[in-house]
């Protein structure tokens, strides 16, 4: 039973009647105590987990896969963009969204949002040519083996696949100083809120959030989108939807999914502190 149903249930099972039998009103009694101890229960559940799960993988620990991606998304992949995500479906299109900071040579500060996205599955792609090598040793150690005597020619053969197979669209556009300094902000209070859960799945849209922070160190984060509509996460994502569709679009506006984004993260931890 989820969390919103709880209630509509008792009503069902359980309708409020002064005239029911002694022990039919135990049973109601009984049925709502358990209905608002449910509720309360995915209450506490759903603040407890509505943050970023910490991963470290795109920032220190990448695969091969993660580091082919990395190597696609390299424009955002410069000490100057102070703010990145990547948006990995499963097995559709992967993206990339980061914040560039820019400083002229009066000291100016302006900024510049960069959207990338690919036209075709890279991970798909990858997942492709792992299988081959599989269908060809029934026996999981002669795999490993296989691919790690061959990694560097698989690795080679599939960045001249992906270059000749998949194209990637650049978007970049200025962005007002204060929309920046906010989703700037709203990075930090999200991945500073990282913390492990026990629903630590991948399934869906996995969106990868890091940011390189003094002296020289990273914070990143992971979160799915199939998650609550009220929640902090589901608000950064929205965000994140908005940033790339106003790349190519201005009628879209995201100072209202800025705002949405920075009120629910920080209502977010100020329930983690309490």
């Amino acid at each position: 039973m989820s969390c919103y149903s709880a209630i509509d249930s008792y009503r069902t099972r359980c309708p409020l009647n002064p005239r029911q039998p002694s022990e039919t009103h135990s049973m109601t009694r009984f049925a709502l105590v358990s209905a608002i101890f449910f509720l309360l229960y995915c209450s506490v559940t759903t603040a407890q987990s509505d943050h970023l799960i910490p991963d470290p993988r795109f920032a220190s620990s990448p695969d091969d896969y993660e580091i082919h991606l990395t190597h696609i998304f390299r424009r955002i992949y410069t000490p100057r963009v102070v703010a990145k995500v990547i948006v990995i479906p499963a097995f559709e299109a992967e993206g990339a969204i980061g914040i560039l900071k820019n400083d002229d040579s009066e000291g100016r500060i302006t900024y510049t949002l960069i959207v990338i996205r690919l036209s075709s599955s890279l991970s798909k792609m990858h997942s492709e040519e792992i299988s081959k090598i599989n269908s060809m040793y029934e026996d999981i150690r002669k795999r490993f083996y296989y691919y790690e005597e061959h990694r560097t020619e698989i690795f080679e053969k599939l960045r001249s696949r992906a270059e000749n197979e998949i194209s990637t669209d650049i978007c970049e556009k200025s962005i007002d100083t204060d929309s920046a300094v906010k989703l700037i902000e709203i990075w930090r209070i999200a991945l500073d809120q990282a913390a492990p859960r026990e629903d630590n799945t991948r399934d869906g849209v996995a969106f990868y959030f890091s940011m390189e922070i003094e002296p020289n160190g990273i914070l990143s984060g992971v979160t799915n989108y199939n998650i609550n509509n009220d929640s902090a996460m589901n608000a950064l994502l929205r965000l994140v939807n908005s940033l790339t569709q106003s790349c190519d679009d201005d009628r879209i506006a995201i100072h209202d999914a800025i705002d949405l984004a920075a009120r629910r993260l920080k209502a977010a931890k100020k329930s983690l502190t309490n």
